[in-house]
C-alpha cells in the first residue's frame, strides 16, 4: 500500500512523502514548515548545511566527531538513546531520559533535524527512529550516505564544537504507534493485515526466526555504493506489500531501524518496530518460534 498522507498531533500537520522535486525542508529565507520523514542527498545537505534554522546531528562516537564533523553539528552518540529493560538490552528509553538526552545536546523539536553518521549505517537509522518516536516535530531527514558520501562529494569538516545548545527538546507526546511489544504480536500472529519482516542475516533467519515473518535482510535497502535504493525497489524487495500493517525487526532493534525507515519513506502508511525483536522473542520460552524457512 503506497500513499502521500497526513495526521494531525498537537497542532502540528505531518505530510508523509514529498512534492515532486522536493525533500519537504523549507527553502531559505523561509519559516521551518512541518514536514514528514524522509532521506535527503549530499547535494541538497550542502545547500543548507549552513542554515541556523536546521539541526544536524552527528551520531557517530565523540572520537570520531571530534576527528572532523558537518559544520554546526551537534553531537549524540547513537548508542546512548538505549538501555536494558526489564532483562532485555538496547531498548529504547524512558521518555524522561531520551528528553533529557535531546535537551544536553541542544536540539529543539520545532526545527528540522538532519540526521547522519558514518554511513547508512544501523546505530544511525536506530537514532532517527528515537527521533521519531519521541516528538520531534518538524520534519527528519537521514543524510544518504553519512560522512563518508558527504566527503566523497567534497563536503567541509569542521573540529569545533557548536556552543548554542540551550534548547529545550520539547517534543510532542512519544508516538506509541510506531512501535510494538511481544504481547502485541503473539495476539495478533494469524492476522493476515500484518507482515512481520525478519530483517537478519539468512543464517539467524534459518536459525530460529518469528513465526510467519519473512526475510529481507537490512542490507538489501542499499546499492552497490551504500546509499539507499529508490522507493519502487525498496518496496519490490519486500514484496509489495498490502498488508495494512508492517512490523520489523531484528536481534535489538537496530537494524530493522534501517527497513522500518525506508519503508517509511517508501508510502507504507503503518510500519512499526518490534523494539525487544530476537533478543526478547528468541529467549522466552513460551513465544513460538518457527526453524529454517517458511513454508
Amino acid at each position: 500500500m503506497r500513499i502521500t498522507w497526513r495526521f494531525y498531533l498537537s497542532g502540528v500537520i505531518f505530510f508523509m512523502g514529498c512534492a515532486p522535486h522536493s525533500d519537504g525542508l523549507p527553502d531559505s529565507g523561509t519559516a521551518s514548515a512541518p514536514v514528514g520523514w524522509d532521506h535527503i542527498s549530499v547535494d541538497r545537505t550542502m545547500e543548507m548545511v549552513h542554515r541556523a534554522d536546521i539541526q544536524f546531528l552527528d551520531t557517530r562516537s565523540e572520537a570520531d566527531y571530534l576527528t572532523g564533523h558537518l559544520p554546526g553539528a551537534r553531537h549524540l552518540d547513537a548508542g546512548w538513546l538505549r538501555t536494558e529493560v526489564d532483562g532485555i538490552p538496547k531498548q529504547a528509553l524512558l521518555r524522561s531520559d531520551a528528553d533529557q538526552r535531546f535537551t544536553e545536546v541542544g536540539l529543539d523539536a520545532s526545527l528540522p533535524v538532519v540526521v547522519y553518521g558514518a554511513q547508512n549505517d544501523t546505530a544511525t537509522a536506530r537514532a532517527f527512529w528515537s527521533l521519531a518516536f519521541f516528538g520531534a516535530d518538524a520534519g527528519l531527514r537521514l543524510l544518504d550516505g553519512g560522512v563518508d558520501a558527504w566527503t566523497r562529494a567534497g563536503g567541509a569538516l569542521e573540529t569545533r564544537s557548536p556552543t548554542n545548545l540551550a534548547n529545550e527538546w520539547g517534543g510532542s507526546a512519544s508516538r506509541e504507534q510506531l512501535q510494538v511489544d511481544k504481547d502485541w504480536i503473539l495476539e495478533r500472529l494469524d492476522d493476515p493485515d500484518l507482515l512481520l519482516v525478519d530483517v537478519r542475516s539468512n543464517d539467524e533467519y534459518q536459525a530460529g526466526h518469528i513465526p510467519g515473518a519473512i526475510h529481507v535482510e537490512w542490507t538489501e535497502n542499499l546499492d552497490a555504493d551504500g546509499l539507499f535504493h529508490p522507493s519502487d525497489t525498496v518496496l519490490a524487495i519486500h514484496g509489495d506489500p498490502s498488508a495494512s500493517t508492517v512490523v520489523v525487526y531484528c536481534q535489538s532493534g537496530a537494524r530493522a531501524s534501517v527497513s522500518w525507515a525506508l519503508l517509511t519513506f517508501a508510502g507504507l502508511d503503518d510500519v512499526r518496530l518490534y523494539d525487544g525483536s530476537w533478543n526478547e522473542w528468541g529467549t522466552d520460552p513460551d513465544t513460538p518460534k518457527m526453524l529454517g524457512e517458511e513454508p
